[in-house]
């Protein structure tokens, strides 16, 4: 049978010049196989090639007719973006084309979504490359494209089998980053010695310029500039070679740790009885477009672990955003507008009452889309940002880089790390989706990290796995749009999802 999609001997740079994949060759008939590897390697680019939506560098693909779905959707403010989602793949299924091209479906999608999402696939007899991390997803598939910087290769087998072989290669990962870290030191330390040879070879020369009976004003002013610039430049490369050398060592001392049974967590102070609600909200209400997303909900937070849940559309989000105010200590939400996290472009009237107390909050929004630092996890955690990053099983390579340069899955991990172990740790972690984006390795990290916080925590998933393995006091169920009629409800006990 003719093949649904070639590419040959591609070749594909990122946008900022990283090249992603060199002689990548693919062939699909009708099989269905998913695309994985860890955050930034490059899973969205390739999709967007095989798409026709960018261009490679070189080499040459062939496609009867794609469907791309893309992991960021444009929001048009016509639903949240799991309506959104959930509508552009069911566009994708009904377009009849032969190739569909799915980046992370389930991001958005709450579980009956998600389950409608596994039937159509089953059902679909289109090719199909899908990125994804979601487990749920995973579970039906048995042909896997695994991207790493060496390139990709093919898995046959469960995805039990695969995530073995992931997590072994991750730590291959920070090895080899580690001893190409030591030669990069090794080469500066070289340079930097090369350059004090030259500076002392001037120097001869200098003084046999005197022997020459050179002007002593021209030559002074010649002595003068060649030291100022010559000990720029070496304090310069010194600074260099410290910092990398220091980092090396660090790097080094990280990699002998063993992430322990109880994560090291910060100390949190006492409750103060006085001011025991780090979080105080009542008779809160939220409507867009007419539409009622809930009403009466009355919560207070301080070591309480809370999950809030509810389906695509309820208000999760603008929940969230609705208890962390910026501002005063305590708000009265008028009926005003609202931009809530996930409705980018609806307006939210709000009413109700919210005291928090931001100095005690720590807050990553969906995609740590307020984490867009030019800072890097090393410059936030100073000198044991190697060993904190290795306790997190975070890739030492990643903590050099800007945060706002991080996919978002990396960016929430760094986030959260960064806030657990600043000098003042907060007392409530409030969490927008945490696992949006984010590979299995990152996951169990977050899982691991979250389990082992004794603060507060109010986060919202639709991920029911993820909130079990975490475990919480309490739910917030948010009514349904079938149920709009309904207050939100407030009830200790497992997540009913």
């Amino acid at each position: 049978m003719k093949p649904y999609l070639t590419a040959n001997n591609l070749r594909i740079v990122a946008p900022s010049g990283r090249l992603l994949f060199d002689q990548l060759c693919l062939q699909l008939g009708r099989e269905q196989v998913a695309l994985v590897g860890r955050n930034g390697v490059g899973k969205s680019t390739l999709l967007a090639c095989l798409a026709g939506a960018y261009a490679p560098e070189a080499g040459r693909i062939v496609a009867e007719s794609c469907c791309l779905v893309p992991q960021i959707l444009d929001q048009d403010g016509s639903g949240s973006p799991g309506q959104l989602r959930r509508a552009a793949l069911a566009h994708a299924f009904a377009s009849g084309a032969r190739v569909l091209l799915l980046d992370e479906p389930t991001e958005d999608l709450d579980a009956a979504s998600v389950t409608w999402l596994v039937g159509q696939l089953r059902a679909s007899r289109a090719a199909c490359v899908v990125v994804t991390h979601d487990p749920r997803l995973l579970a039906m598939f048995g042909s896997f494209l695994v991207v790493d910087e060496r390139g990709g290769y093919v898995f046959a087998g469960t995805y039990e089998a695969l995530e073995q072989r992931l997590t072994l290669a991750e730590r291959e990962h920070d090895q080899r980053y580690v001893k190409d870290l030591r030669r990069l030191v090794e080469h500066e330390e070289r340079m930097l010695h090369i350059a004090r040879r030259k500076a002392r070879k001037k120097r001869y020369g200098r003084a046999s310029e005197i022997d020459r009976a050179t002007p002593r004003i021209r030559l002074n002013a010649k002595r003068g500039q060649a030291q100022v610039n010559h000990g720029k430049c070496a304090e310069v490369r010194q600074a260099r070679v410290a910092a990398m050398r220091a980092w090396a060592h660090a790097a080094r001392k990280a990699l002998a740790i063993t992430m322990p049974l109880d994560l090291a967590m910060p100390t949190l102070p006492p409750i103060d009885d006085e001011v025991s609600h780090i979080i105080r909200a009542e008779q809160l209400r939220a409507v867009v477009a007419g539409r009622t997303l809930f009403h009466g909900l009355t919560i207070s937070v301080s070591r309480e672990r809370i999950a809030v849940v509810g389906g695509n559309g309820s208000g999760k989000s603008t929940l969230l955003a609705m208890l962390t105010q910026h501002g005063a200590n305590e708000r009265t939400l008028g009926a005003g507008p609202h931009h809530g996290a996930n409705q980018r472009t609806q307006h939210v009237h709000t009413a109700g009452m919210v005291r928090c107390d931001h100095a005690k909050l720590g807050v990553i929004l969906q995609g740590g889309c307020n984490w867009q630092l030019s800072q890097t996890l090393a410059e936030l955690l100073g000198d044991e940002a190697a060993i904190f990053a290795a306790l997190h099983n975070f890739p030492l390579a990643l903590a050099l880089r800007p945060l706002a340069s991080l996919s978002p899955g990396e960016r929430t991990r760094a986030a959260l790390i960064a806030m657990l172990h600043r000098p003042i740790a907060p007392e409530v972690l409030v969490l927008d989706e945490p696992t949006f984006a984010l590979d299995q390795h990152g996951r169990r990290g977050l899982i691991a990290a979250l389990a082992a916080w004794k603060g507060g925590l109010v986060v919202a998933s639709h991920d029911r796995a993820f909130i079990d393995a975490i475990g919480v006091d309490g739910t917030i169920e948010l009514p349904t749009a079938s149920a709009i009629a309904q207050p939100a409800t407030f009830a200790l006990g497992p997540p009913q999802l």
